[in-house]
């Protein structure tokens, strides 16, 4: 069991580092486009992925601290970003028949993937933190 978590620790890692420097390309992209745009959507999208870019950042934090509570609230800030994705996957569906996006396509694509990877991340986290009746202000062992 310990070598699988060290492979879902490795998986942590990796994924919220492309995360963090994802979210902090987008973010600033987002912003980039608010300037010109200066629509709702816009403002939406910004807030995404700052959240998205902080949650990362805590994340790679407490992977680095071994601290399985902020590892929790990481968790639960992931859930926030499933229900984030799947609240833009409704907005898209809903807007691509009045706008004729031709990037549709690739903003489902993306979103989707982005929903498989919350599902690998939260269950390495619940692999890490809650596999074993180890109590939460114990630091992780991997």
């Amino acid at each position: 069991m310990v070598g699988t978590k060290q492979c879902w620790a490795i998986f942590l890692m990796t994924a919220n580092i492309l995360i963090l420097f994802s979210g902090i390309s987008f973010c600033i992209i987002s912003y980039i486009r608010f300037q010109t745009e200066n629509s709702n959507e816009r403002i939406f999208d910004l807030l995404t992925h700052v959240f998205t870019a902080i949650a990362s950042f805590v994340g790679l934090s407490a992977m680095i601290a071994k601290n399985r509570t902020a590892l929790v609230s990481y968790g639960s800030s992931i859930i926030l970003d499933v229900v984030s994705s799947l609240a833009r996957i409704v907005v898209l569906l809903a807007s691509s028949e009045e706008s004729g996006m031709a990037y549709f396509p690739i903003l489902i694509s993306y979103r989707c993937v982005t929903l498989v990877l919350d599902a690998a991340i939260l269950y390495s986290v619940y692999l890490l933190v809650f596999s074993e009746s180890t109590p939460l202000n114990e630091p992780l062992d991997y």
